[in-house]
């Protein structure tokens, strides 16, 4: 439940532009958190706080503490999180393989605990990844394997990023005839 109000709170003030008062807020609540998922909960918060204002080293950090406190309590979800924040900072950084790494782990325990909706915004990061290495193929195989899971699961919004990422990754790679189709989509 605390988690859930931390969650709420963080987004409150950030949807507002309130990032460096969210930022002040859950320093203070992590000053007195206790060893448990809201902790890691917090932790994530914070990370998520510091990509958005592009200081992705520090959130890297709070990512990984993170990390290692849900990995002590077995926390799949905040492990799940961590490693998803841990590959966005690395990401932003130009570290691309580390945020590949980390984008994998999450993947494969979002798969162990039926993360389905989980599993399909990872793939989409993943297949965005290998589009910012122009690495064309693999995004498209990992846009695609979004794209059927997505459609399984009826998740419409992320459809429809994964049509807008597949138009933008057939027009970059030349392919405007592919691009055109998946933007009528």
């Amino acid at each position: 439940m605390v988690g859930m109000i931390l969650e709420t709170f963080t987004f409150m003030l950030s949807a507002f532009g309130q990032n460096n008062s969210a930022i002040d807020s859950l320093e203070n609540v992590l000053r007195t958190a206790e060893e448990d998922t809201a902790k890691v909960i917090c932790l994530n918060a914070l990370s998520s706080q510091y990509n958005r204002i592009s200081d992705y080293k520090i959130s890297v950090q709070y990512a990984e503490l993170a990390l290692e406190l849900a990995m002590a309590l077995d926390y799949k979800k905040g492990i799940t999180k961590s490693y998803d924040n841990i590959g966005k900072g690395h990401l932003f950084q130009g570290n691309y393989p580390e945020a590949l790494d980390n984008y994998f782990a999450s993947l494969e325990v979002k798969e162990e605990i039926g993360d389905k909706e989980g599993m399909v915004n990872t793939t989409i990061n993943i297949g965005g990844l290998y589009q910012c290495e122009g690495n064309f193929q693999d995004a498209r195989k990992y846009f695609n394997d979004a794209r059927a899971l997505a459609k399984e699961i009826g998740v419409k919004r992320q459809i429809w990023e994964i049509y807008n990422h597949l138009t933008t990754l057939e027009s970059n790679a030349g392919n405007f005839a592919r691009a055109l189709e998946h933007n009528k989509m």
